[in-house]
C-alpha cells in the first residue's frame, strides 16, 4: 500500500495509451476512459493513504486491497472492449501490449499477496481475450489464445515469487526471532557472570 510510484506509474502509462489511440477513439470514449482510470487512481491513492493509518483488521485491509487491484485491472480491460467497434488489428495488438507491460510489471507490486495479483491479471487479460474473441477472425483468435496463455503463465509465475517471499519472511521472522534468543542468552549469561 505504500507503494504509490506504482499508482501514478499506471496513470502515465494510461495517458501515452490514450495519445496512441486517440485517432481510433471517440474523443468523448477517450475523455470518459482517462478520467475513470484517473478517478480511480486518485482513489487508490487516498484510500492507501487512509488503510495504513486505519485500525481495520488486516484481513479487511486485504479485501479492500483487493477490490482496488480488480479495479485497476478492469480499467485496462476496458480498453480493448472500447476499441470493439473501430480498432483495427494494430489498436488490439497495442492494448494487448499495453496490458500484458502492466501485468507484467504488477507482479512486482502485488506478488506479496496473490488473490490481489489475480483479480489484476484476470481483470485485465479477461475482458481482451472476450473482444478478441468477439471478432472471430483467425488473427484474433490466435491473439486471445495468446492472451489466455500469457495469463495463465503470468500465474504460475507471480504464484512461484508469492512462495519465495513467503519463505522469505519467514525466514527472517526466523532468524529474529533466534537472534532475539540468543541476546536474552547472552544477557542471563552477563547476569550470571556479574553475580559471580
Amino acid at each position: 500500500m505504500r507503494n504509490r510510484a506504482t499508482i501514478l506509474s499506471n496513470l502515465v502509462v494510461a495517458l501515452l495509451s490514450v495519445l496512441v489511440l486517440r485517432e481510433t477513439l471517440p474523443t468523448a470514449t477517450t475523455l470518459g476512459w482517462i478520467a475513470g482510470m484517473a478517478a480511480l487512481n486518485v482513489a487508490r491513492l487516498f484510500l492507501s493513504h487512509w488503510m495504513l493509518r486505519s485500525a481495520w483488521p488486516t484481513r479487511r485491509k486485504l479485501h479492500v486491497f483487493t477490490v482496488g487491484a480488480a479495479l485497476s485491472g478492469l480499467s485496462w480491460g476496458c480498453l480493448p472492449v472500447l476499441l470493439l467497434p473501430a480498432g483495427t488489428e494494430a489498436d488490439f495488438a497495442f492494448a494487448g501490449f499495453m496490458i500484458a507491460g502492466m501485468t507484467a510489471g504488477g507482479i512486482t507490486a502485488l506478488c506479496w499477496y496473490q488473490p490481489a495479483y489475480l483479480a489484476y491479471l484476470l481483470g485485465a487479460t479477461l475482458p481482451l481475450s472476450a473482444s478478441l474473441l468477439i471478432l472471430q477472425q483467425p488473427v484474433y483468435l490466435a491473439m486471445a489464445g495468446q492472451v489466455l496463455f500469457y495469463a495463465i503463465m503470468l500465474g504460475v509465475i507471480s504464484a512461484f515469487y508469492s512462495r519465495r517471499l513467503l519463505q522469505n519472511l519467514r525466514l527472517e521472522a526466523a532468524l529474529d526471532r533466534e537472534h532475539r534468543r540468543l541476546e536474552a542468552t547472552r544477557q542471563e549469561l552477563a547476569l550470571a557472570q556479574s553475580n559471580k
